[in-house]
């Protein structure tokens, strides 16, 4: 099992796209080593296909192809782990799957080395197998016989292939193409019509038209006997070719030279001519393919984009993009005055890594901010210069530079002292302050020499090429510590790496201290190799883990929240990142003790490896326009009997917090047909089962797109007390709060949707009348609907410390008697078929108490201006956390998400568990109220100005208000998120 990124699109170079021979599916791949999957039509991503991989590029995907009889889809690459002077024979296997299922079929072990090409033959009965070395066989197998038919070798690389009936056309490295009859084990013919590598090879159906790409810009077009029919001289570099579905067409990706790849058609003298142009590629474009004759897909450039074109009018193209929004940094460093401190640049505007800084991190208290911000601070940039020594760098032979030279040279000497040949380029270098070489290079090279030009260590963890690098620095009489000793390089991976430079030398491969992620919403992650990471707000979301069950089976990737309470340890992360803040640590750990707590676990259990039951799920498409759905589901335990079936759709509990019980059944295996209804739109679909020791299942999770609109009703309703039967805790504005707030939200929905409103007010709103609401919201709503319960007046605590909402009729001195509960609040909202569901309370001690803490309840009177919304006030009395400047309570929630699962219900509380709520004549509203409709009727809580304002953004916008208007006295929280699940409000 280890840690993986996993953002919605791909974060590294994407080497394959296949498209399923009924054009209903696309599928992208790369070294990311995921499979994405995508509906052609909505070009919308529905799967994602994951194999047996591990750290570096052990996983790494170079090649996919799907059998023209549409059964298979096969991949290949680095399949085994990696080590380039380690032989493993399956470093060549090549997967199969099922291209209905997406399911690993059968594996082949091919060939002795990485595999970068494979193609099937036309009838679907071969697949060819090209190597990464000219030591390694081509390999052609027999798919119904699983056995290899023919192999090969030449003594220059073989780049791509063709099949034609019993022929294969290579296009080697130097520009020939051969052409071999693998029936007869008989090379045919020879030739060479390109000065450089040939990139790709495409036959038409018939055979009678061949086409060949060369990164020399020349594309040439043959008949079947491979003579020259035409020859076209293209805008950039070729990388990929593919015909249209009807021949007439075909698409030519770039390697280098315009922006924009191209697209020729054929015309009425049977020639190809250009027809339009494609821009929005940065850089490579490693794939591309038709689907049909015209839409086309095209993936790669430096932010590894999918985009879809339709071409069908040439002068009006129309793209659809898809793309991780991971952020690229072309450059880093490291503050002089601090280790903890880094900085990166967002933008490419120099090459080997000196692109100039735009941002820095501060890796422990982990803001974001503009490099302006830190005007006066010294950063450390590549070091090509050290006393006497230069590094001076030689370009290759090719237009890659992959066999470039980095020199050594000494003042004053003739020649150089050393030369660092390459098969990687020399990317980015620098000195180290110990005398040391660190060189990056493409697909993750990143190695350190000494000054004999002799590897003495290479770096492991990036993926793709090394864009910038920067170590410690300091002048020449100040010795750097031991401790400080530091590596931070970036990578077209998105990813920053910091690495110990005291273990160069000592260690063959170097593993990083951590690892980070930023997207372009200024979300971070910070990990280890070994899984632990630490993440913000919404971080965490691009995080998983893969689980392997061996190289001939399927491995599965779990979200985050799978592993969350083991792994996301910021203590960890601290303390691997040297941070010496002994208070800081401590309180990070306490801040996790807190919070196993609060989940309910011990840490023996977290350390331990726990009996789990088990429970697989049959997926259904993952496009419907039918919102019924029935999944069959088998779980077992082999120890204990099963408990209940767990079921979330878009975070919302379908069977309610408790799920649906099957321990009357006294069984060990179960296997039934579940029934549900669809959401419009996007249903992330998660199955658990329990059993009966308590322990939960892995979480089955997948999505579900219903691409169908259904009506949608919203619920208002509005709970105001300001008259109490004790009429000494009479407030002025709680009852106008609930009808000011039930008017807004009825004039803001009224316009797309059906509106039902039900306004409670002071003497109706008894605890009897409040329970009665469940029924009605379970005999109205439907799955699509939206219910909004807002609630003011007085909150209390009982004698736990848990929070009751102040009924008409509460005896105020034992709210525990007859008020009502949070819990029955929750429970309110608990299994209604509506899915849309937000709980505002506007009270006093609405938020979560810390019950480790001591308290004590007096009366108070405030300012004669101000009326809070609580009978008493809530007072620390010897807190546990008195001796620390650290609150392990609030730190808490800062730091990790809250994982308890409740109902699904988003619960945003007006105060702290131990603030009060307040009120006042100026505002005339509680407060929290206030915010809540001024962000509304103004629409200023849309943050993004995107025109809609979601349940986030309201949150985040009356949490700044209410702060600002009370300077910092009352402070909103969430009670209760659906991580992941966010709407308009």
């Amino acid at each position: 099992m280890f840690l993986t990124l996993n953002p919605s699109g791909h974060k590294s170079i994407i080497t394959s796209v296949a498209v399923s021979k009924d054009k209903k599916t696309v599928f992208t791949s790369g070294y990311d080593k995921i499979i994405k999957v995508w509906d052609a039509e909505s070009m919308k991503l529905t799967d994602e296909i994951f194999g047996y991989c591990g750290k570096g590029l052990h996983g790494t995907i170079m090649a996919m192809d799907i059998s023209p009889d549409n059964k298979y889809l096969a991949a290949a690459g680095i399949l085994a782990p990696f080590d380039p002077l380690v032989y493993n024979p399956d470093i060549g296997n090549i997967r199969f799957y099922d291209l209905k299922t997406k399911k690993l079929s059968f594996l082949l072990e091919g060939p002795d080395n990485v595999v970068t090409f494979i193609a099937f033959s036309k009838d679907s009965k071969y697949l060819i197998a090209i190597p990464n070395s000219i030591y390694s066989d081509i390999q052609i197998w027999n798919i119904e016989s699983k056995e290899l038919a023919f192999s090969y070798r030449t003594n220059v690389k073989a780049v791509c292939a063709a099949f034609f009936e019993n022929m294969i056309y290579l296009g080697l490295e130097n520009g020939v193409i051969k052409q071999i009859d693998f029936h007869a084990n008989k090379e045919i013919k020879s030739i060479k019509q390109h000065n450089d590598l040939v990139a790709d090879i495409i036959i038409s159906s018939d055979g009678n038209t061949i086409i060949s790409g060369s990164i020399d810009f020349k594309i040439n077009i043959y008949d079947k006997e491979l003579n020259i029919r035409q020859s076209i001289l293209n805008s950039s570099g070729v990388s990929t070719l593919d015909f249209s579905e009807d021949q007439k067409k075909f698409v030519c990706g770039k390697s280098m030279g315009s922006d924009s790849c191209t697209i020729y058609k054929l015309n009425s003298q049977n020639q190809f001519e250009f027809y339009c142009g494609i821009g929005g590629f940065q850089d490579l474009i490693r794939a591309a393919a038709f689907i049909g004759n015209d839409t086309v897909v095209l993936a790669g450039g430096k932010n590894h984009i999918v985009l879809f074109a339709a071409i069908s009018n040439p002068s009006k193209i129309i793209t659809t993009i898809q793309k991780s929004n991971g952020v690229t940094a072309y450059g880093v460093g490291i503050a002089e005055s601090s280790k903890n401190i880094i900085c990166f640049a967002k933008e490419k505007n120099a090459g080997k890594g000196f692109s100039t800084p735009t941002h820095v991190f501060d890796l422990i208290t982990h803001e974001i901010k503009s490099i302006s911000e830190l005007a006066n601070s010294r950063f450390s940039i590549p070091r090509t210069r050290m006393g006497s020594y230069s590094l001076v760098y030689s370009s290759g032979t090719n237009i890659y530079n992959y066999d470039s030279v980095l020199n050594l040279k000494y003042y004053g000497k003739a020649g150089y002292l050393a030369s660092i040949p390459s098969v990687t380029s020399h990317k980015c270098y620098s000195f180290t302050c110990d005398s040391v070489i660190i060189s990056g290079g493409r697909e993750g090279s990143l190695k350190a020499y000494n000054f004999k030009g002799e590897e003495v260590s290479r770096f492991d963890a990036h993926l793709n090429d090394i864009y910038g690098l920067a170590v410690t620095q300091s002048d020449l009489c100040t010795p750097i510590p031991s401790e400080n000793k530091r590596l931070v390089s970036c990578s077209a991976d998105q990813m920053i790496s910091i690495w110990d430079l005291n273990l160069v030398g000592k260690q063959k491969v170097i593993e990083p201290i951590a690892s980070l992620y930023f997207t372009d919403d200024n979300e971070w992650i910070i990990w280890s190799p070994d899984g632990y990471y630490t993440a913000s707000g919404n971080g965490a979301k691009y995080i998983g883990y893969i689980v392997n069950y061996g190289k001939d089976k399927d491995s599965r990737f779990y979200p985050f929240e799978q592993f969350d309470l083991k792994f996301n340890r910021p203590d960890i992360i601290l303390d691997r990142l040297g941070i010496i803040d002994p208070k800081m640590k401590d309180a990070y750990y306490y801040a996790y003790l807190k919070r196993l707590k609060q989940m309910g676990i011990d840490t023996a259990s977290i350390q331990s490896d726990l009996h789990l039951p088990e429970i697989e799920v049959q997926k259904p498409p993952a496009i419907t326009r039918i919102p019924e759905c029935a999944i069959k589901i088998s779980a077992s335990d082999s120890k204990y009997t099963l408990d209940r079936i767990k079921l979330y759709i878009n975070g919302v509990a379908v069977y309610g917090i408790n799920g649906l019980s099957i321990k009357p059944l006294k069984t060990k295996n179960y296997s039934d047909t579940i029934r549900f209804s669809l959401s419009s739109g996007n249903n992330h679909i998660q199955f658990s089962v329990l059993n009966t020791a308590g322990a939960e299942s892995l979480k089955e999770s997948f999505n579900v797109f219903l691409d169908v609109k259904q009506l949608q009703k919203t619920y208002i309703i509005t709970v105001g007390i300001s008259e109490y039967q004790d009429k000494q805790y009479n407030l002025n504005y709680a009852a106008k709060d609930a009808s000011d707030m039930a008017k807004t939200l009825e004039n803001r929905y009224k316009v797309n949707s059906e509106v039902n409103s039900v306004v409670i007010l002071n003497t109706d709103a008894t605890k009897q009348r409040l329970s009665a609401l469940k029924k009605y919201l379970c005999d109205n709503t439907h799955t699509d609907d939206k219910v909004i319960l807002f609630m003011a007046g007085h909150g209390l605590l009982d004698e736990k410390y848990n929070f009751i909402f102040a009924n008409y009729d509460i005896d105020f001195m034992k709210p525990g008697n007859n008020g009502i509960s949070y819990t029955e609040i929750e429970s309110l909202l608990d299994s209604i078929p509506a899915r849309k569901k937000i709980l505002l309370i506007d009270a006093c001690h609405s938020g979560e108490v810390d019950k480790d803490e001591n308290y004590q309840q007096e009366v108070v009177s405030l300012d004669e201006n101000i009326t809070s919304r609580g009978a008493l006030q809530v007072k620390y009395v010897n807190p546990l956390s008195q001796n620390s400047s650290y609150n392990t309570f609030e730190l808490m929630k800062s730091l990790f998400s809250d994982l308890r699962k409740g109902t699904g219900t988003i619960v945003i509380s007006s105060a702290g568990g131990t603030e009060f709520a307040l009120e006042d004549d100026k505002w005339k509203n509680g407060v929290f109220t206030y915010s809540l409709l001024q962000g509304l009727e103004s629409h200023d809580a849309d943050l993004n100005n995107d025109g809609v304002i979601l349940v986030d953004e309201i949150h985040q916008y009356t949490l700044q208000m209410v702060r600002k208007l009370t300077k910092g006295a009352q402070n909103p929280t969430v009670r209760q998120e659906n991580t992941g699940f966010d709407f308009e409000f």
